[in-house]
């Protein structure tokens, strides 16, 4: 059974969760305002260039969201934790980015290829619009697996296993009606996200600062059911 409002309410517990959720948000927006920021100054491509390292800092969000996940999987007390060990949490990070990267790499070369044929009109009109629909197709295939990528990655401490589909349709099947469930709404919550990002200028900061909350929501949630 999934424990939302538990999950929801875990990040406002302690006397320093205020602070440690706004920090984290501020790490995931802080790229997003500098760009921002900078496309009213210089070009985007300067803008770009510049803002690419602070994407690093989105490895240290993903590593502390990494450490929920773990110690729900694991069916440890779970909360916030004071944002020290940084290299720890880079590093983690990473290894999530490299797992997000495996899964997500294929989809993305298909819509590319399908971006590239557009353009080329007339009769590729259709071949691009077909590789376009199975590239969104397949992101939300790969999306599926992730969390339990994640699960199979802690549990076997090798990262080839977050990759081992029919282990991964194996382990989702224990839990599939509740899988399925919070993968949707996962995907409502990326939805409305995606609806705040339109507003102009202030519409991607907000986004980006406010997504650390479900991040580590979602985290606990995906690392409990996972866990069993």
């Amino acid at each position: 059974m999934l424990r939302l409002r538990e999950a929801a309410e875990f990040p406002f517990h302690g006397s320093k969760a205020a602070s440690r959720l706004s920090l984290g948000g501020s790490l995931c927006a802080l790229p997003i305002f500098v760009f921002t920021v900078l496309g009213y100054l210089v070009d985007t491509l300067k803008s770009s260039i510049i803002t690419a390292p602070l994407c690093l800092l989105y490895l240290l969000a993903g590593g502390y969201a990494f450490n929920v996940f773990k110690a729900a999987f694991r069916q440890e007390r779970v909360e916030l934790a004071a944002w020290d060990h940084w290299g720890d949490l880079f590093s983690k990070g990473f290894f999530v980015f490299l797992i997000e990267l495996g899964y997500g790499l294929p989809p993305l070369l298909l819509v590319a290829v399908g971006i590239g044929v557009l353009y080329r009109g007339g009769w590729w009109l259709f071949a691009g619009m077909l590789l376009l629909m199975i590239g969104m197709l397949a992101f939300l295939l790969v999306g599926f697996f992730f969390p339990m990528g994640i699960a199979q990655y802690l549990r076997w401490q090798r990262i080839e296993a977050a990759f081992h589909i029919p282990s991964l349709w194996g382990a989702i099947r224990h839990v599939l009606v509740e899988y399925v469930s919070l993968f949707l709404l996962s995907l409502l919550v990326l939805l409305a996200f995606g609806f705040v990002a339109t507003i102009p200028f202030l519409g991607p900061v907000l986004a980006s600062f406010l997504s650390f909350y479900p991040m580590v929501v979602l985290a606990k949630l995906f690392g409990e059911m996972c866990g069993r």
